[in-house]
């Protein structure tokens, strides 16, 4: 990455435009070099001046908000924070004092303004304060201790004054005890206990400059023998001096803190840090030169390690605001400073790294102010920094944002406040090396610094996120990774949300193009509205390892949360706005577990496929018909062996079941599908590639129906089945059919309404039993190898509760009952079959055989299965008992009619005598059958033309045979055909012939 030494770069459109936008974003800044004592403008100047090594150092930089409203009161003398106010003394001829609320330091507000004229008190110059309590005390330069009741910042007033003479220079407060530096009366020390009434303890003469008090000492300046004294007030009216230090020329301002003394020189430029650890033993440590002259009210405030001067009265030139390291008491380094624009100020204080400061024109007494030095806003944007980086003391860090940026350098950060310094590349996925972030490996950072999320590589050979390395500055790719994970402190939106992933979200609003958001594992609120196209995935794996807590607005299109293997359990609400439009889908919410409510507000459809809500289903409003539903998850996403729930809700409802199909066949472990009623599309473009069960989860009456082709392309596959006496199958409108190179007995299609064709093109059989395949005969609507039988009578819900209703738990059972109620006649030939023992195979087997007809007879005829057999086997003429059945019978025939051969001859008036012996299908001699004989006249062609006679032959034990006759003189000349109907219904002819006239 070029950065730090590029002189004249090369600057395409696109990284002009970055360009512009980060040398804007850091107009306020101030950097400075180790090593090199300027101060530059920008961290691109920064960069070109500094080494590969250099640590490049943000520093504390003002803006100035001012207010001039002073009440009337003239000369701004000195400055006191407390809490959200500053109290201002004004040191003039029309002198007082002035609070101003500065909660909103960019807006300092007047409140409320007295005068020491309050009590009648001739004197108006008041040079320093003290609040404690509610309480501000001050000094006269005319002598005396006044104290106002601030304790109501918009109406202050004065409680009590008492003139002691002198020249009150400054004052402290402990307790009870009031403390004033007087130049005539030295220390003088008063109860306060009554603010009305302060009460004289006991004083020191000497000429005092200054005061301060920490626990039992006081500390003074005694200007005259330029000295640091100590007194022991434990005793307040019994106060003792324990130890001084000769410090100095003309010391008057002091400011203690800690085990320090900061004595400052009047109208001279030196502080002097003593030790006062020891009081009876004070040390000189070290001392500061001002770069200018010191006010003879105080110049210097400390705020924790800082020292902060205020230098330049009585001077042309303009006042400094100067900023010290005083870390190491010894060897005080100054920061930066800072000019204002007045010739003359006094001691200011501060508050955090805010600095508030009396000032005004020397040479025009009326103009006056309270000025606010608000330590700004800095923002780091866009840039490739190697070198080290170093927020500096004294910078609000809070205020201070870093992102888009590569810093492969280390981050510190010894400023005040937390650094915000999310969204930046640490050089490596991970993020950067902190205790908090155990996998990171990138750059080092310091503690208070927020750096999750930052940016993983979004540049293809994984160097970073710098899309054009070549030009000035970052470039970032048009798809930047956004990785989101719980470590290191919270950080907070410019919309006030908190949290990771807000943080990760308010980022990608910011980008113009979909970013990817990649949360890891932990619990993060998504409060942030989405804006802008963003894909938000789970990393982690595991919807149970991250939680997304809400409301969450979605307001674009573009917008994708979750998705196969890496869904959220979200547990607030999800709210589409009307943002979120188009005519295709505008937002992609799946494989999620969603605990809260769905609303799509918006006009263009919101995919909300695969999700699992819960035992109740879907929870949705608004523009529910363009929220995409069906199928939804009954297990939660990632669980093997996944169960889909198909239904009706939302828009497309018909395209769930295909929809299904296609996600299961993306899973090789074998996945349920439960259809709810209604009617779904399914089709030979999106076979069942993949093992799984479909089938229908309501029940009877309303089962659902499959309509298209089902086309099955893989083993182990189930459609429809039953539970106990409920169907889980379909009404199949279409076809159904198995692909080649399938082992169809594998697959199971059972318990089915099929109105459509079953096709086996697989090896081995289809297993399509217990279907009702309407009123056709099922072999007309199979094709290959399909086992059909045995099949339904009726329909699947009929069937069931008639075993339901029955308490018949075999279903072949429940089959030939309904078969024996209300089959056809070849179903009924089976169930009385099976009702003399045999098993429906059996039954079957010998319908093939002999027919129906036979059976049937063979089952009505016998009372025994002997019987049975008897009848089902038939009876013949036994072997060798020859082929005639009447006597006259002519060798080799007379002739013929039709093509019927002629075997004997009556003439017009003889006895026709029929003799047949008959056997049964063992060949054994019946005896007890009543065997019908009837004589049916025959035309010339041979064609029966009406029965003529019927008689029943008998068994004659003298001839071996049944016997009968007819006479012929009762008959027309002509040819007749005799015809035996045996019992088996089968038949024995014979042709003769009639001649001659009826006699």
């Amino acid at each position: 990455m070029i950065l730090s030494k590029i002189k004249t770069p090369v600057i395409i459109f696109v990284g002009l435009i970055f360009l512009i936008s980060f040398i804007s974003n850091a107009e306020d800044i101030k950097v400075g070099v180790e090593g090199d004592a300027t101060e530059y403008e920008t961290i691109q100047a920064a960069l070109s001046a500094a080494g590969d090594t250099d640590r490049i150092t943000i520093l504390p930089s003002f803006e100035e908000y001012s207010n001039s409203n002073t009440g009337g009161l003239r000369r701004s003398k000195y400055v006191t924070v407390k809490d959200n106010y500053a109290y201002m003394n004004m040191h003039g001829w029309i002198g007082g004092f002035v609070v101003y609320d500065i909660s909103d330091p960019t807006n300092p507000t007047y409140t409320d303004s007295v005068t020491p004229y309050y009590l009648g008190y001739s004197h108006n110059s008041p040079y320093t304060n003290a609040v404690q309590d509610g309480y501000l005390y001050h000094g006269e330069a005319g002598g005396g201790l006044g104290i106002v009741d601030v304790s109501d910042p918009q109406n202050i007033f004065g409680v009590g004054f008492k003139d002691f003479g002198g020249q009150s220079f400054d004052v402290a407060v402990e307790g009870d005890y009031a403390y004033l530096a007087d130049t005539s009366s030295g220390l003088g020390i008063y109860n306060v206990a009554d603010k009305s009434n302060p009460v004289f303890e006991t004083s020191f003469n000497f000429p005092a400059g200054g005061v301060s008090v920490k626990g039992d000492y006081v500390y003074l300046t005694d200007y005259w023998n330029e000295q640091l004294r100590i007194f022991d007030v434990s005793n307040p009216s019994g106060a003792t001096e324990v130890g001084n230090l000769n410090v100095g020329s003309f010391p008057v301002p002091l400011e203690v803190k800690g085990n320090y003394a900061y004595v400052q020189e009047f109208n001279g430029n030196t502080v002097h840090i003593v030790d006062i650890s020891n009081p009876n033993q004070p040390t000189k440590e070290s001392e500061i030169t001002l770069p200018s002259t010191i006010p003879n009210g105080g110049a210097v405030t400390i705020q924790g390690e800082l020292l902060y001067a205020t230098t330049g009265q009585g001077s042309t030139s303009k006042s400094i605001v100067s900023i010290y390291d005083i870390s190491d008491i010894q060897n005080p380094r100054e920061i930066t400073s800072y000019e204002t624009g007045y010739t003359e100020t006094n001691a200011g204080d501060v508050k955090g790294t805010d600095v508030f400061i009396p000032v005004y024109d020397k040479w025009n007494p009326k103009e006056n102010k309270f000025l606010a030095l608000y330590e700004n806003t800095k923002k780091i944007t866009k840039q490739s920094i190697s070198n080290p980086l170093f927020i500096s003391p004294g910078v609000n860090a809070s205020r201070t944002a870093a992102h888009w940026n590569e810093l492969t350098g280390s981050l510190v950060n010894n400023g005040t406040g937390v650094l915000s310094a999310t969204l930046n590349y640490w050089g490596a996925d991970s993020g950067p090396t902190h205790p908090s972030n155990p996998d990171g490996s990138g750059a080092l950072v310091s503690n208070d610094v927020i750096y999750s999320p930052w940016l993983g590589d979004s540049i293809s050979d994984g160097t970073g996120i710098d899309a054009d390395p070549d030009s000035l500055g970052v470039q970032l790719s048009q798809n930047v990774n956004i990785i989101v994970d719980d470590v290191g402190p919270k950080p907070t939106t410019p919309q006030g949300n908190t949290g990771y992933l807000n943080q990760a979200i308010w980022g990608s609003n910011y980008l113009p193009y979909q970013d990817t958001i990649k949360v890891r594992d932990g619990t993060y609120d998504a409060t942030q509205q989405i804006t802008d196209p963003v894909e938000i995935l789970n990393t982690g794996g595991s919807t149970a390892d991250t939680t997304v807590s809400g409301p969450i607005f979605v307001a674009s299109n573009g917008v994708i949360l979750g998705g196969p293997n890496h869904g959220f359990t979200v547990t607030g609400d999800i709210t589409v706005t009307s943002d979120a439009n188009g005519p295709s889908t505008v937002v992609s919410i799946n494989r999620n577990v969603l605990k809260g409510d769905l609303t799509h507000n918006g006009t263009g459809t919101v995919d909300a496929l695969f999700n699992y809500w819960g035992p109740d289903g879907p929870e949705v409003s608004g523009n529910t018909e363009n929220i995409l539903l069906s199928p939804w998850l009954l297990d939660l996403p990632g669980t093997a062996n996944m169960t889909y729930k198909v239904g009706t809700l939302g828009a497309d409802p018909q395209g769930g079941v295909a929809r299904a199909i296609e996600d299961a066949n993306t899973d090789p472990q074998k996945d349920e599908i439960r259809v709810d009623t209604g009617t779904y599309t399914v089709s030979s473009t999106t076979p069942i590639a993949q093992p799984v069960e479909l089938v229908s989860c309501t029940g009877c009456p309303t089962t659902a129906t499959l309509q298209g082709e089902l086309l099955i392309d893989t083993e182990d596959v189930k459609i429809g089945g039953r539970k106990d006496y409920t169907t889980r199958g379909f009404n199949i409108e279409g076809d159904v059919t198995v692909a080649n190179g399938v082992d169809a007995s594998t697959v199971q299609v059972n318990w089915n309404n099929i109105y459509g064709t079953v096709t086996n093109k697989g090896t081995n059989t289809l297993d399509a039993t217990y279907n009702f395949w309407g009123s056709g005969d099922p072999a007309s609507s199979v094709n290959g190898a399909v086992d059909y039988t045995p099949y339904l009578p009726d329909k699947v819900c009929k069937v069931l509760d008639y075993m339901s209703n029955n308490d018949i738990e075999n279903p072949k059972d429940a089959v030939a009952a309904l078969v024996c109620e209300g089959g056809s006649a070849s179903e009924r030939a089976v169930c009385e079959l099976t009702g003399m023992g045999l098993d429906i195979d059996q039954a079957e087997d010998l319908l093939a055989q002999y027919g129906l007809g036979r059976v049937r007879t063979a089952t009505e005829g016998a009372t025994t299965s002997a019987k049975f057999a008897e009848l089902l086997g038939g009876y013949s003429l036994p072997a060798g008992a020859g082929g005639s059945l009447t006597n006259n019978v002519v060798a080799g025939g007379a002739g013929s009619v039709g093509d019927r051969t002629v075997a004997a001859v009556f003439g017009s008036c003889e006895t026709i005598e029929v003799n047949f012996p008959l056997a049964d299908f063992q060949g054994r001699p019946t005896k007890n059958l009543t065997p019908t004989v009837s004589l049916v006249r025959l035309n010339e062609e041979g064609e029966k033309q009406g029965l003529t006679k019927v008689t029943t032959a008998y068994y004659s034990e003298n001839k071996d045979s049944y016997v009968t006759d007819f006479s012929s003189c009762e008959l027309t000349p002509g040819y007749y055909l005799v015809q035996i109907d045996l019992p088996d219904l089968s038949s024995l002819t014979q042709v003769i012939e009639v001649e001659g006239k009826q006699a």
